[in-house]
């Protein structure tokens, strides 16, 4: 496995940790949020799909590079969009929770880049 795929799924359970540690935060009220319930349950389904990604991407799975790509797109698209039109939501979250979408932002970015390098593409062909 090249160093790219390695440093990506490093970089994908750090994701994992930080889904959970804002779910913890959620349930020990340390993040309030209307929906406490829903954001838990987000926030674990999150750290689920992604450490499922991880460990198949790890174990060259095409499809699960190609899975993480579209969820990113979606979910970069929808986070954009969030602080573009309507940024005083964004502004409303807690310091925590803009922090916390900011970087999964720039971490998925980074897994994004480091799945599709030339490495990482002819790993998964010769796969």
């Amino acid at each position: 496995m090249p160093t790219s795929l390695r440093r990506a799924g490093q970089l994908l359970w750090v994701c994992v940790a930080l889904s959970v540690v804002l779910a913890v935060l959620y349930l020990a009220g340390a993040v309030k949020s209307p929906s406490v319930a829903a954001e838990v349950i987000t926030m674990i389904v999150t750290a689920a799909i992604l450490a499922l990604l991880a460990v198949k991407i790890g174990a060259g799975r095409n499809w699960a590079r190609w899975v993480f790509a579209v969820m990113y797109v979606f979910g970069s698209l929808v986070f954009a969009l969030a602080v573009i039109v309507a940024p005083q939501a964004f502004l409303a979250l807690s310091a925590i929770q803009q922090a916390s979408g900011v970087v999964q932002f720039g971490l998925q970015t980074a897994v994004l880049v480091l799945t599709f390098v030339r490495a990482s593409r002819q790993w998964f062909a010769a796969g």
